[in-house]
């Protein structure tokens, strides 16, 4: 019986599933580098202050002090499906030692997935010589995690370099339900995921007024992923959770969930980036950069029966306006940085489906106290296509990030004995 009843669920979830089309919802779910214009947040150019990238080691050397930076952000979509959700974004510790080094430590998520979908329609079926009405429920819920460790030099003034290694992990939990006549039955599964990324960074400053960055990400060891699936179960108490309170069978009377390595690589990911950085005015500069992303990983039924496609290519051009403080002026509207940027997405679903995206950035950023702390806010926002099978939908995001500067390994002067 609950052999057939897992095929029921199986078949009636691939159809459910189908009507949804939001990066959310496949593969790994939405990864947050791609949820917002790049020139303004996830940019090797400068664009958190003068000459400093957040996300561009061999930048860092430009800072005075050590940077304790936080980022916070909300995030809706809206479409065939609706999510909302917010979150610490990024925190990042930047220390600048020596002349012409520094190091860096940062945890931010690198993707999320937030799924909870029903079917509104009730439906009778015959089984058995009976007839049951049938109601289906699909969530998946969880997300991976960056902790990374970045390094920057400065070789001399026409060249500087860095490297950023990252340690991906995270895991993610499904629950299917089939409610038949108002009983439930429910098969959870885990998904534990781990792996190791490097991405290296070359600046080139031909002049003040011109730099080109490059930047290329590859996997060290692809995500690996841990599956575990609990065994099927009735809720006949009706609180979601497998417990001794009436359901069957009881968690007593089964074994442990087992770990099972699967053999398919879900997530493989390699991107290059072109970034150009061209001063147009006093403290504006025009920036404008190119990233091609690929991700040789494949996604089966074993890991995803319901929704078992994936980002496999994407293509983002970038173009931005960004107007920096000036540290040496004391009125206070030199305090401010204003940003602005543009962006186009191309990208490909597994098998071919295309998804197109345009999306707009606005920022402003205030200076403070001497050692130039910062608090930034920025809002962004766009709209998504795909092909027939899927419905439009539009996206936004606002953001709010404070950074604190204190002064780190400087020696004391000592005063001399008269």
């Amino acid at each position: 019986m609950l052999n057939q009843i897992r095929l029921f669920i199986l078949v009636f979830f691939i159809s459910i599933i189908s009507a949804s089309g939001t990066p959310n919802l496949i593969g790994i779910g939405s990864l947050k580098s791609m949820q917002t214009v790049q020139v303004i947040e996830y940019s090797i150019m400068p664009n958190f202050r003068y000459g400093v990238s957040l996300y561009n080691p061999a930048t860092w050397h430009n800072l005075k002090f050590t940077q304790l930076s936080m980022k916070y952000n909300g995030i809706k979509n809206s479409g065939s499906v609706m999510n909302i959700g917010s979150g610490l974004s990024k925190s990042i510790l930047i220390i600048p030692f020596k002349k012409n080094s520094a190091i860096g430590f940062s945890l931010e998520p690198y993707s999320d997935q937030n799924i909870s979908l029903r079917d509104s329609l009730t439906e009778a079926i015959f089984i058995f010589e009976d007839t049951l009405n049938l109601e289906r429920d699909y969530i998946r819920e969880g997300g991976l995690i960056s902790l990374q460790t970045g390094y920057g030099y400065k070789l001399n003034d026409k060249i500087s370099g860095g490297a950023n290694l990252s340690f991906v992990f995270g895991s993610t939990r499904a629950s299917e339900q089939l409610k038949i006549d108002q009983v439930s039955t429910i098969e959870k599964h885990r998904y534990n995921y781990s792996g190791v990324l490097f991405q290296g960074f070359t600046n080139f400053y031909f002049s003040p007024n011109l730099a080109v960055f490059l930047s290329i990400k590859m996997p060290v060891k692809s995500l690996e992923t841990i599956y575990q699936r609990y065994h099927l179960f009735e809720d006949l108490n009706g609180n979601g959770f497998h417990d001794n309170f009436g359901d069957f069978p009881s968690p007593i009377d089964i074994s442990a969930p087992k770990k099972e390595y699967l053999d398919e690589v879900i997530h493989s990911p390699s991107e290059i980036i072109i970034g150009l950085d061209r001063k147009l005015f006093n403290r504006t500069r025009f920036h404008s950069q190119f990233s091609k992303y690929s991700d040789k990983g494949v996604i089966q039924n074993t890991y995803n029966k319901v929704a078992n496609k994936m980002i496999k290519s994407s293509t983002n051009l970038s173009l931005g306006l960004i107007r920096f403080s000036n540290d040496l002026s004391t009125s206070f509207y030199d305090r401010f940085i204003f940003k602005m940027g543009f962006d186009y997405k191309n990208s490909i679903i597994t098998p071919k489906i295309p998804i197109r995206e345009f999306g707009y950035a606005l920022g402003i950023s205030f200076k403070f106290k001497s050692l130039n702390n910062q608090i930034d806010f920025s809002y962004s926002g766009g709209f998504r296509s795909y092909d027939d099978n899927y419905k439009s939908e539009s996206f936004q995001q606002l953001q709010v990030g404070l950074t604190i500067a204190d002064l780190w390994f400087v020696k004391r002067r000592q005063r001399r004995n008269e």
